[in-house]
This record gives structure tokens, C-alpha cells and sequence, in this order.
């Protein structure tokens, strides 16, 4: 399933189950959903959030820029401490963050259950 973010920028859940991200003309990024730990749909304008969630990384470096540059909705992703060394969420920014979030959700829950089953 795609998910876009602007032009000529996605976000895509691979069949191999992880999160790949383009943006630009950047090479893509994966990460696994096997290693979330948990998923924040967020609205810093709205939401109030705890320190930790306004301390968040971006899955690739956007360079320079204003907080005018910087969504305000999107989706935190909490990856488990192994696989990221760092407490730090990532965000996303997708253009239907709960339809990100409830596909994500649902991806973790199905190969929870596969690896169950193969225990």
C-alpha cells in the first residue's frame, strides 16, 4: 500500500514487512515493522504531547529549514532500543496519518501471529 507525502515522495509497506520511504529524489530508506515497539498518530497543535513525543527524529535528514518546514500531523513510530539506538520516536508524515497508523497496526498484529504460529 502507498502512502504519499508530497510529489514525487512516498511511503510504502513492502511485502518483506517494512516501511520504505522515498523523498525527492533521495534513495529509499527501510525500516522493519517487526522491530515497532509503538505507533502515535500526532497533532502538535492540537494534541498535547509529553516531552519525549516533541523530541522525535526524521527518517531522513531534510537539511536546513524554518519550523515552517516541519508538518504538524503525522505518525510517531517507537522502534524497539535494539534495532534503534535511541529512546527517540521517528515521524512520519504521511497525507492520512490514522490510514498509515491502522495499516501499520494491522502488519504488526498479522506477523505477531505468524511468528506465534511458528513457535
Amino acid at each position: 500500500m502507498l502512502y504519499y507525502i508530497r510529489t514525487k515522495s512516498y511511503i510504502l509497506l513492502t511485502p518483506d514487512n517494512e516501511i520504505a520511504l522515498k523523498v525527492w529524489s533521495r534513495q529509499i530508506k527501510s525500516y522493519p515493522i517487526d522491530h515497532i515497539e509503538r505507533i502515535c498518530v500526532v497533532d502538535f497543535d492540537s494534541d498535547i504531547t509529553d516531552k519525549l513525543m516533541k523530541d522525535y527524529a526524521f527518517p531522513v535528514s531534510f537539511g536546513r529549514g524554518g519550523d515552517d518546514l516541519i508538518p504538524d500531523k503525522g505518525v510517531l513510530i517507537f522502534f524497539q532500543r535494539r534495532y534503534i539506538k535511541s529512546v527517540r520516536p521517528v515521524f512520519f508524515n504521511p497525507s492520512d496519518p490514522e490510514l498509515l497508523a491502522d495499516a501499520l497496526k494491522n502488519r504488526l498484529k498479522n506477523s505477531n501471529n505468524l511468528h506465534s504460529h511458528k513457535s
